[in-house]
């Protein structure tokens, strides 16, 4: 057994509480560690896969139930892994995998890329949309200004003219007396 696949079993024995004696050395090496991190994330995910595809059973399966029942996002890679498995027809010479090696992962990969970009091309649009509205709203409160103003002129200039009204009456009036 390699190095690799030695660490992923411990990171294996861990998530399934098969192995409580370094706990702390564990949990401070997650904390500290970012590659260590990543290889616990890729080793759930993994495991998470192998429970779906129903090669775990008994005790383990039991520990990652409930491990999966508890977490939201675990929850989340079980329901996608059965969603893809659903896809996949079973004779479909799909890759077989043996325990302890990497699946590949690019199917998954393009599946998260693709709504990842689908998730894009809905908030660009919606995005330019807005700015359209926003542009037409501000072509709207400058006319709805440059109205107001010409209403407020003429308004003035029908003062002006009732002024000059009431003025040629009353020069009339005096000119008829």
């Amino acid at each position: 057994m390699s190095a690799e696949d030695a660490a992923r079993e411990r990171l294996l024995r861990h998530l399934l509480a098969e192995e409580d004696a370094d706990r702390l050395d564990f949990e401070q090496a997650m904390l500290d560690d970012d590659e260590f991190f990543n290889q616990l994330a890729v080793a759930e995910t993994e495991l998470v896969e192998r429970y779906v595809g129903g090669e775990i059973d008994g005790a383990a399966a039991d520990r990652l139930a409930d491990l999966v029942g508890s977490s939201e996002r675990l929850q989340e890679t079980a329901e996608l892994t059965l969603a893809l498995n659903a896809y996949a027809p079973p004779t479909s010479g799909a890759i077989q995998v043996q325990p302890g090696r990497r699946r590949r992962r690019w199917p998954l990969a393009a599946a998260v890329a693709a709504a990842g970009l689908l998730v894009a091309w809905v908030l660009i649009s919606q995005w330019l949309e807005l700015r359209q509205a926003r542009r037409a709203l501000d072509r709207l409160e400058v006319t709805q200004q440059s109205l107001e103003e010409d209403v407020e002129r003429l308004e003035a200039e029908v003062e002006r003219l009732e002024e000059e009204r009431l003025r040629q009456r009353r020069r009339l009036a005096r000119g008829a007396e």
